[in-house]
């Protein structure tokens, strides 16, 4: 049984993403933007992670202008994060990278490479947020529009994909695969001109997965239902390693569902209380704490997995302590079949229990009737973006969907003349070597600001010859200051020069008696 596949954020940030203390695995599973501020940049990464990895996270791309240029990592608690960042122009030497690994749902995350031979493809995901909802590019960089989604985790038909290219590095003594890809920053002007008009989302649900027009019930199936099924009824070759893993991820995956969609039925597991729920809340609640002979309850297991969260996702399991999961068994010694009979029933009745429990959506969340279109939206603030990668397998039909990452940190695009943009350093090397030879290896068509020395030296020449130039010691001009020369004249206008010299003086000698002939015409008065 192949493994499931993830996605999560760039490797080298695993340990201070899991370390937040903000919402669980949300900054984890995002894609990170990293922000470099030279034209080599491609250089200075591939340096940067051959040498040292978790540098990277110096390199995460934070608010920042020309009065304060900064980048690193910030934690969960920093006020900064909730805002969107502005990302600048090239122009304004600054160039960015989206990152983010692709893994393996298995112990240690190992990574999943894309396999081109078999049509699949790695690619980011240009979004656009209006009033909290998301709109895809669809269409390319000369002609496109932006559509509203009713499922961000869906792409749209004809969505642009942005290119994703891997980069490999060693990360404590394992190698490891980077998906890394330009941000388009200068591309602005063609997604805010086609911004003017927001097309609604289709009206055949096309982009709906659940038969319902509700997402959320859709990611309950594919995430905790489908891999609880795995359990029960697995392939021949699934042994008590997959088994584990297996249930540990689906556990995890229930704990982040019920805090992301049901935080009151959460809290109420936390505390062990079902005060304050509702009748279909709590029905939910006692279906997940009840403990029938010989299991344990929904709610043990999924607080157990939560204290062992980042030991299951950067560790082997042979590492974690025992009786992690079930009945106080050895992880070592648990077989597949004790898991699957400590395991509470994962029958309808659940599904249709967290159905009920799930708070009304909004009207205009697109959850409600996927078959209404919606109006046209027109954007009248600034523009605000987030980036998804989708790892994709044509081959595998409808078996495989797309699968879409989380999204990064919101950010807006600078124009070109964006008064807070930083400045670019340019510098211009002026030759070292002054001497005849490395004046002559200087780049044709170039100006050279010269300094006092290199001015005595030029004085030289023209007083004291060609030898003074080299060891003279010839008086340079007493007025102490640079000037500017050019070695740009081209060889057309020196031939240019010398013709129109030779030209003159022939017609000065045809024609130099013409100054003496006068012509007079008599005037009647």
């Amino acid at each position: 049984m192949e493994p499931r596949i993830e996605w999560h954020t760039a490797s080298p940030l695993w340990d201070l993403s899991l370390a937040d203390p903000g919402p669980p695995r949300e900054r984890f599973k995002a894609p990170a933007l990293l922000r470099f501020a030279s034209d080599a940049f491609m250089d200075e990464l591939q340096s940067l992670l051959d040498t040292d990895a978790t540098q990277l996270a110096g390199h995460v791309a934070r608010q920042e202008s020309w009065r304060a240029e900064s980048a690193g990592w910030l934690g969960a608690q920093n006020p900064e994060l909730g805002t969107p960042i502005k990302l600048y122009q090239p122009a304004h030497s600054r160039f960015y990278l989206v990152a983010i690994s692709l893994n393996c749902r298995s112990a240690g995350l190992p990574e999943r490479r894309v396999d081109a031979a078999r049509e699949e493809r790695a690619g980011f995901l240009m979004r656009r947020l209006i009033a909290g909802d998301e709109y895809a590019w669809i269409g390319d960089r000369q002609q496109g529009r932006w559509q509203r989604l009713n499922d961000p985790l869906i792409p749209a038909g004809g969505e642009e994909r942005l290119a994703l290219f891997p980069v490999r590095f060693e990360l404590e003594g394992r190698v490891r695969y980077l998906y890394m890809g330009l941000i388009p920053v200068a591309s602005r002007e063609v997604y805010e001109e086609g911004g003017a008009a927001f097309q609604p989302t289709p009206s055949d649900g096309e982009l709906d997965d659940d038969p319902l027009g509700d997402a959320r019930i859709a990611l309950f199936r594919a995430q905790i239902l489908a891999g609880l099924q795995g359990l029960a009824d697995p392939p021949t070759d699934f042994g008590a390693i997959q088994a584990r893993e297996t249930l540990a991820f689906v556990l995890l995956d229930l704990g982040e569902y019920l805090r992301t969609e049901l935080d009151r039925v959460w809290q109420a597991l936390v505390e062990n209380s079902y005060t304050g729920l509702s009748s279909a809340e709590r029905a939910l609640y006692d279906e997940l704490v009840a403990q029938p002979s010989a299991q344990r309850s929904w709610r043990d297991l999924v607080l157990d997995i939560e204290d062992h969260r980042q030991a299951v996702l950067t560790q082997a399991f042979a590492d974690i302590e025992p009786s992690l999961l079930v009945h106080g068994l050895s992880v070592t010694d648990v077989s597949a079949a004790a898991l699957r009979q400590a395991t509470p029933s994962s029958d309808p009745l659940l599904l249709s229990l967290v159905a009920a429990a799930l708070p009304e959506p909004p009207a205009d969340s697109g959850l409600q009737d996927a078959g209404m279109a919606s109006p046209p939206v027109v954007d009248t603030g600034p523009s605000t973006y987030v980036i998804r990668c989708v790892h994709e397998r044509p081959r595998c039909g409808v078996f495989v969907p797309p699968l879409v990452s989380h999204a990064s940190r919101p950010f807006q695009l600078a124009s070109f003349f964006d008064p807070d943009a930083p400045v670019r350093r340019n510098r211009i090397r002026i030759p070292v070597d002054t001497t005849l030879k490395g004046l002559r290896q200087s780049p044709k068509g170039l100006s050279i600001q010269l300094s006092k020395e290199l001015r005595r030296q030029m004085d030289r020449a023209q007083k004291a010859g060609m030898g003074g130039l080299i060891d003279g010691d010839s008086k340079s001009s007493s007025l102490d200051l640079g000037v500017v020369c050019s070695f740009s004249i081209p060889i057309i206008t020196i031939c240019a020069l010398i013709l129109l010299m030779i030209i003159v003086q022939l017609l000065n000698i045809v024609f130099f008696w013409l100054p003496y002939f006068q012509i007079c015409l008599p005037v009647r008065r």
